[in-house]
């Protein structure tokens, strides 16, 4: 299940504004989406630094963590200014939560389960 079906369901009984943004995406790999990491990363070292957010490299065209964090968090400012500064729920992939459970010291959890609630204070 997608995070759109996820929003529409956890939507359906309270009715509330819901916004697509494409920023709020995964982390992209450039030349390497969609290939598998045994392809590229024999040893599974990089993908171990990648699910510890443990990077700040453009794979092959892709983005770095600065890359993605300044989408997220334009995002973020664009979507709370549109609720009035009121709390909002936000639904994304797994390594956008990663990605800011790293940006907020937190321990980064290799796997995020679908359905899990994760809550940040982003004081934007």
């Amino acid at each position: 299940m997608g995070t759109k079906q996820t929003a529409e369901i956890l939507n359906k009984d309270l009715g509330l504004p819901v916004y697509y943004d494409a920023r709020l995406r995964e982390r992209g790999f450039g030349s390497l989406e969609g290939k598998e990491w045994s392809s590229f990363d024999p040893d599974g070292s990089l993908h171990q630094k990648d699910d510890r957010q443990e990077y700040d490299y453009r794979s092959f065209g892709g983005e770095s963590v600065e890359d993605v964090k300044h989408r997220l968090f334009a995002s973020f400012k664009d979507i709370v200014q549109k609720e009035g500064g009121q709390p909002v729920l936000i639904v994304a992939h797994g390594g956008v939560i990663r990605l800011l459970q790293h940006l907020y010291g937190r321990d980064v959890e290799r796997l995020i389960r679908n359905g899990s609630v994760h809550e940040f204070n982003l004081n934007i």
